[in-house]
This record gives C-alpha cells, structure tokens and sequence, in this order.
C-alpha cells in the first residue's frame, strides 16, 4: 500500500544527500513519471507547460524539490535523469548476485524488489559517462534515468510480467513492508567515480563490447594494407608473436612506455590485437611496432575505441617501412629477397615508394609529398618520374609498355577513398569541421586541393580580425 508520508521521507533524504556535496551549479534533473509506474508522464507534464509536447526532455519538466514533494501528494513517482554535460553518475543493478559489487561510499538506494540498488556518484574524469546496458542492470549517465528514491511500484498479480517477477522473490522479501518502494540504502554523499570504480561485470561486458568494435575497426584499418609484397609477413602477425600470450582477462603494465599504472596493457583473445588502456587505443602488430621503433607514439599509431578516430600512420608507407625493419631486428619475420628485377617487380617498387593509380575514367593521378595532395598527370610525366628515380629503360617500346600495363594494372587496386565533405585540409593536416579531429593528410584518401597554409599550432578558436570585417 502507497505510504505518502514515507516516501516523502525517503525522497527528502535522498535529495539533501544528494545535493550535500554537490558540484558548484549542478541542478537535478526531477521529473514526473506515472503513477504507481516508471515511464514519464506526459499528462503531468503537460499540466506544467502546454508547450512542452509532454516530453521529460523538455526544460519545463524538470521539477524543484517542492515541486517533487508535491507531485508525490498527489502520487506520481519521480523520475531522476542525467543530462549530457551534468556531473551525475548512475548505476542500477538488478541482479542480486552482483549486489557486493556495488562502489563503497557513496550514495545507494535500495530498488522495488528489494534485490537491486541504483548508484549515484560524480564524473571523475569522463569515463563513467556512458550508458552500458547489461543483462544483469545499467550504467545510465547520459541522458537516461531511474525512478528517484522515494518512488512507489507495486506488483499487480494480474499481469504476467509482473506476478512472474514476484514468484521469483524469496518469501521473506514477498512479505517486506517496504517492497515496492524506492528507499535509502547507503545514505552517504555521493562520491566521485570512474570506471575502474564500477562493478567487475560492468566492466566486463565493455571490455567484449570494445573487443567486437576493435575487430571491425581493425578490419577496416587493414584494408589499405597491401595485399603482397614484402610486407606480407608483417601484416600476418599478431601482436602476441611480440609480446607473447597474455590472458584476455588480464592486463599488465604496457611494454613500450612508463606508467603510474601496471594495469594498462591487454590483448584480445586471439592475440592480434593490443590495447593500450592509458591512451584507449587498440594496437594491431604494424601499429605496436612502429610505437617499438619510436616512429610514433602509441596514442597516434593506434585505433582509438569506440569510433573516437583513425590511426594516424594508416596509408603511411613510411610507417610500414618502419615496422618492417623492426619487425625484422626483433627475428620476427626474415628480410624478403628483392624482386625488382622483373617487370613486376619494378612496378610494385615503384609503387611502395611513390603512391599512384589509374582511375577508370583511364586517368593518371600521383602523390605528390611535398604538397600532401594528388595530381593530374600523363603517361609522359610517368615515364619521366620513373626514368629519373631508378634508371629503367623508358625508351624501347616493349620496356614502356610492359610498365606502363603494369602500373595500370597495380594502380587500379590503388583508388583511393572519397573524403567527407565535413573535411578542409591546411597544407599537411586535415581538420574535421564536425568533430574538430586533425590528422595528416595521406594518399588513403582523394585529396586535391589542400589550402597552401598550415594551421596555427595553437588552431586559434578566435577571429577577432575577420569577425570585425564580416561585421563592418
């Protein structure tokens, strides 16, 4: 039976506790749900402000703490959510089973059935701000919500998902007084959390998630290796021919640079891929050794997680180089005999050393490093480029044709990617304008018209100068 006066008791509580030591500016985000129910109300939420289409979402359904304790007198439920950039943090777990994990310290609540608590905690250092739905509860701190402590749900028998939630409680908690409410369970402040603060099988489930997004953000980093040539026994190590088989459940200090952490270094469970846990990037072999040959650093070289990004030495020959010549002082691969003395084997020097295709409109297009772009060219400027760089015989007929055949044929399977029309490139550097993500410019991608002018090292945010001519 709904007790007013104690969920009012409850909910006042859970606010002052709250709210005690709450960021400067912070202000919760309460809000009507249904009675006797856990989904907003938009009727309630209506009687505020006509105009707000009934959506929790909008500003007007955010409710004071008066506001809250006099929708509990008329018996709605309330609802607590985390917006976007507020500094709230909120874990729910269903499962009993998972109930001694809970983060000590800080504030909990005890949910309807008695068997779960919802956790409240401050953003830390941004790694606790997901949304991680689980089999067994819920990370949600962005934009999601929970029912407030103080709130009421009762089983109604009548309905099947209901009475078999109920038939599964023990039967000292089917006859609990205070089952079917939101109450205190830890009443402490909150405290600041990250991740590595949340419960092992939250942790869990994000470690797989981020193995599955690894794999196919890998796949698609490896599609511009090439497919032979002398690095073909590079691409076909694992990371764990390196480093040797860690356990996936385990992580260690990372082998290539200095923490304030022995725990920052794991492997996936085949071995191919590493992640470095300090710079949230996966590693696959070509990108651990080229951080080994301190060609990059491990932040740059990897694939940052959940689609934060692109390697930065993806399309960089120079960077494949690198990790062979390491791959090859470390006795993981042996030096590839050279093959330039064919025609083939030309072309595909060639190739290594200056980017080029031929698109399908029979058109000629070379990388030109020095200004970071491709550029139009004929069959004579290929000639000449070739003639000028190693000496081959341009000149014979045969000799011409048979290179000429064979980098169409090479330099088909080179096409590059189209760029997204949110990119400007500065001389050496692509900017998105969406993201604000810089990264250089490489023949991955169909550039041709670079800004002749680098960026500022400080990427001025500010134009005073062209905002004042744009407004005169």
């Amino acid at each position: 039976m709904d007790n007013i006066n104690l969920r009012i008791e409850q909910f006042e509580k859970f606010y002052n506790l709250l709210m005690s030591n709450a960021p400067k500016d912070y202000i919760p985000w309460f809000f009507p749900c249904k009675k006797n129910g856990k989904d907003p109300c938009p009727e309630a939420i209506l009687n505020i402000n006509p105009t707000s289409k009934g959506s929790w979402h909008h500003f007007s359904a955010r409710l004071s703490k008066e506001q809250c304790i006099e929708h509990i007198k008329m018996g709605y439920n309330i609802g607590i959510s985390v917006r976007e950039n507020d500094p709230l943090i909120i874990g729910d777990i269903d499962n009993k089973d998972y109930l001694s994990q809970l983060p000590k310290d800080t504030l909990t609540v005890t949910s309807r059935k008695r068997i779960g608590a919802h956790f409240f905690g401050w953003n830390k250092d941004g790694t606790a701000k997901i949304n991680l739905p689980t089999d067994d509860g819920e990370i949600r701190s962005n934009n999601q919500y929970v029912l407030a402590c103080g709130s009421y749900v009762s089983f109604n028998l009548n309905e099947k998902k209901d009475k078999e939630a109920y038939d599964e409680l023990d039967e000292a908690i089917k006859i609990d007084k205070l089952l079917g409410y939101y109450t205190i369970r830890n009443g402490q402040s909150p405290r600041v959390l990250c991740f590595k603060d949340f419960p092992d099988f939250f942790k869990n489930k994000e470690k797989n998630n981020i193995e599955t997004e690894t794999k196919i953000l890998q796949k698609e980093e490896t599609t511009c290796y090439p497919k032979d040539g002398k690095y073909t026994e590079l691409f076909n190590l694992k990371v764990s021919d390196i480093v040797g088989l860690i356990p996936s459940n385990k992580r260690e200090g990372h082998p290539l640079h200095d923490s304030d952490t022995d725990s920052n270094f794991s492997l996936s469970s085949d071995g191919y891929i590493a992640h470095c846990w300090r710079h949230t990037v996966s590693l696959n072999a070509v990108q651990y050794l080229c951080v080994k040959a301190g060609y990059a650093s491990c932040e740059d070289a990897g694939t940052p997680h959940k689609g934060r990004g692109i390697s930065k030495i993806r399309g960089d020959s120079k960077a494949y180089e690198a990790a062979y010549q390491e791959a090859i002082k470390c006795g993981l691969i042996k030096e590839k005999a050279n093959k330039v003395f064919t025609k083939k084997g030309q072309v595909n020097a060639f190739i290594e050393k200056q980017p080029i295709f031929f698109d399908k409109a029979g058109l000629w297009w070379l990388w030109n490093s020095n200004s970071f772009c491709w550029e139009r060219v004929d069959e004579v400027d290929i000639l000449n480029f070739i003639g000028d760089k190693d000496g081959s015989d341009i000149i014979s007929s045969k000799s011409r044709n048979e290179i000429l055949n064979g980098l169409k044929q090479e330099g088909r399977k080179n096409i590059p990617k189209s760029v997204k029309s949110t990119w400007i490139q500065f001389k050496k550097e692509i900017i998105d304008i969406n993201t604000g993500e810089i990264f250089e410019a490489t023949p991955e991608y169909f550039i041709t018209n670079p800004i002749p002018w680098e960026l500022h090292p400080d990427k001025f945010i500010n134009t005073p100068t062209i905002d004042k001519i744009f407004e005169e």
